[in-house]
């Protein structure tokens, strides 16, 4: 699988939506294009290597550890997920519901009602 620039890019976006204060994501925006290049040419000579996740604590909701991936990793969880997910689909029963774009808890529980009546 060869990834272009503008793949990734555009998995940089949606990585970026919810990141967007965090210091890996503007330390890695400072540079985006030229870190990018880089992503990119890791993946296609396959000599891309994951870096260290962050470890920190949260209280909410309840106490518990976090381990947080960096954000060029989290750029290609993206890319990992988006081209799984395309293979998947095809798999899955129509009636799968959970982690599934358009489906979820309440579709799950509206089909089965449908079925009970």
């Amino acid at each position: 699988m060869r990834v272009s620039f503008a793949e990734l890019y555009r998995h940089y976006v949606n990585c970026r939506r919810n990141k967007r204060n965090t210091v890996n994501a503007l330390r890695f925006e400072v540079r985006q294009e030229l870190a990018l290049l880089e992503l990119r040419d890791e993946l296609n000579s396959r000599r891309y290597r994951p870096g260290r996740s962050v470890c920190f604590v949260t209280r909410k909701p309840k106490l518990r550890e976090i381990f947080a991936a960096d954000f060029r990793d989290r750029i290609v969880h993206h890319l990992v997920v988006d081209h799984l997910e395309a293979y998947w689909e095809r798999v899955f029963i129509h009636d799968s519901y959970a982690c599934r774009k358009g489906k979820g808890v309440h579709a799950a529980v509206d089909r089965l009602q449908r079925f009970l009546r």
